[in-house]
């Protein structure tokens, strides 16, 4: 049988009928008993009639049969396969098993990454799949649990986490004040993220402290008018 090679695929042709041994599967072929797909190959008109696992090293094996010249009835969407199609479906590929690997690695840090600003969210965490409201919601939620270990350190225990992990006491005009600022920001952060998340409209809700700088850029705003 003869075959042969496009970029990481192996074809093999036989009689009227082609079978594509894909490296990599092929998310938009699906057989489809009416309105078929119309695939293109070597200036030929094919329907895939079948596709199942194929032998290592490829994924799949797409069996291709020559369209019937009395079928009339076809999808809109059409594909042309060739060379160029083969790389754009293995850098596809790529991508998104780099964006699966950086999910999992990036997983058990999920309360922590809504601190982060909005504009990593957008940029990165949501291509990677990470959906900027829920993990801002954890982090509200530690942020939250933060304070009221904060809180009971620092009120009942005559000393906050601050002045735990450095075993020094911090007295000004304020009773260990950096614990007490601590205490501020981190009720004024759960307080403004929370409230924004509650605004349906808000896609990327912002991350810890970054609502001051919002509100510095809208008084600013407002001010130029």
């Amino acid at each position: 049988m003869p075959l042969m090679r496009i970029g990481s695929d192996e074809v093999v042709f036989e009689g009227t009928r082609i079978l594509i041994h894909a490296r990599h599967p092929i998310r938009d072929w699906s057989v489809r008993e009416f309105c078929r797909h119309a695939i293109h190959f070597r200036g030929q008109k094919y329907f895939l009639l079948t596709s199942h696992p194929s032998r290592p090293p490829f994924a799949a094996c797409y069996e291709l049969a020559a369209w019937p010249t009395d079928l009339h009835e076809e999808s809109s969407v059409s594909f042309i396969y060739d060379a160029m199609f083969v790389a754009r479906r293995d850098a596809q590929f790529r991508t998104e098993r780099r964006r699966t690997a950086t999910w999992y690695a990036l997983l058990p840090l999920y309360p922590v990454l809504g601190l982060c600003w909005s504009g990593f969210k957008e940029r990165v965490l949501g291509p990677v799949g990470f959906e900027p409201r829920s993990i801002t919601s954890a982090s509200v939620m530690l942020t939250f649990c933060v304070l009221v270990c904060e809180g009971i350190f620092y009120g009942w225990l005559n000393g906050g986490l601050i002045v735990l992990f450095t075993g020094r006491s911090f007295d000004w005009f304020l009773h260990d004040w950096p614990d007490a600022l601590l205490l501020v920001v981190l009720f004024a952060d759960c307080l403004m993220r929370g409230n924004e998340l509650m605004q349906a409209d808000v896609t990327f809700p912002s991350g810890t402290l970054e609502w001051l700088c919002r509100r510095k850029k809208q008084a600013d705003g407002e001010g130029g008018d």
